[in-house]
């Protein structure tokens, strides 16, 4: 309201000083204040570049269903699956359905339809951790939490009007919080998204022989061989390598962080956590037990480990150790 305020004055205060005044200082009275009329309204349209992102999100799940409604009705048709990472385009059309809300969205290939917003970043822009990251619960430094984006990390980042701070949202919304991001810390270039969202793919593979596979091709590619995250491939084919030599009561942890649970199950929702350390990706860990059957965990099927590390025991889901299925 005070920028339209001040646009409104201005020609007033022009008229005001051509009346006070003549020749040439007051032509440059006047070139002064048209100067500083196009800075305002400049200054109005960064701010509405600025919002452009707000048109845009980024999917955060695994995948995401887009529909030809808002809803979860059987008569809703089902258009497409919208995968990690992916950035959609917002028409602006918002329904809530069940006190849940859905966002008609746009896809790069021009198909539209509807999908839970919950699933998604709104106004984010993809992003990749170059190195460890802290995360707060708000924007203050007093509030750091334990909990990191580690580097390959794909997360959503959005803009806020704390300086210094942004918004950032990792896979799942495991991580999700307030972050002060400096240039090294983080990139957005789209090789380097890319390759992170393809190390990503690649960690979900059950078949070990396809996830050697798709690292030999990331590994003679040209496009992403540029990409400071390339050594994580060559590090990935090494470990895999490694795996494959470990005896029968040794396992690799092949994810960038794993939480070890005191049982073999994630705590029921309401009950308190059961997490006892954590493990790294590279970690090998002997093995003291095998759950008796598997256990399936969303589109997972794997049984549980229990592990000992430098004298800390707990349980592992297989899926995510050399030893998944």
């Amino acid at each position: 309201m005070k920028r339209i305020q001040t646009l409104l004055l201005l020609p007033l205060l022009l008229i005001f000083l051509q009346s006070c005044g003549g020749g040439d200082d007051s032509k440059t009275t006047q070139d002064a204040s048209t100067d500083e009329a196009s800075a305002v309204m400049d200054e109005e349209m960064s701010d509405d570049d600025e919002m452009a992102s707000a048109d845009q999100a980024i999917c955060l799940w695994g995948k995401a269903g887009l529909r030809d409604g808002a809803g979860r009705g059987k008569e809703l048709k089902y258009l497409a699956t919208i995968t990690f990472g992916e950035v959609v385009k917002l028409t602006g059309e918002a329904e809530e359905i069940e006190k849940r809300n859905y966002l008609e969205m746009e896809l790069s290939d021009g198909k539209s339809g509807w999908a839970y917003d919950y699933l998604f970043a709104v106004g984010g822009e993809r992003a990749v951790a170059f190195s460890s990251i802290d995360i707060f619960k708000r924007p203050d430094i007093t509030t750091i939490t334990t909990k990191k984006l580690e580097r390959g990390q794909i997360f959503a980042v959005v803009p806020t009007d704390e300086d210094g701070w942004m918004e950032v949202y990792g896979k799942e919304k495991k991580v999700e919080g307030w972050a002060r991001l400096t240039e090294d810390a983080y990139s957005t270039d789209e090789v380097d998204v890319a390759l992170a969202i393809k190390m990503d793919q690649i960690s979900d593979l059950k078949s070990t022989s396809e996830k050697k596979k798709e690292l030999e091709n990331l590994a003679g590619s040209s496009i992403f061989s540029s990409s400071p995250l390339f050594s994580m491939v060559e590090d990935q084919m090494l470990d895999m390598d490694k795996a494959r030599d470990l005896p029968a009561n040794q396992l690799m942890i092949q994810a960038s962080t794993l939480n070890v649970r005191s049982e073999p199950q994630k705590p029921a929702e309401g009950e308190d956590d059961n997490i006892v350390f954590k493990v790294s990706e590279g970690d090998v860990c002997n093995i003291l037990e095998k759950s008796n059957d598997k256990v399936q965990i969303r589109d997972m099927n794997d049984y549980w480990y229990k592990i000992e590390l430098n004298g800390q025991v707990g349980w592992v889901y297989g899926h995510y150790t050399s030893k998944a299925l």
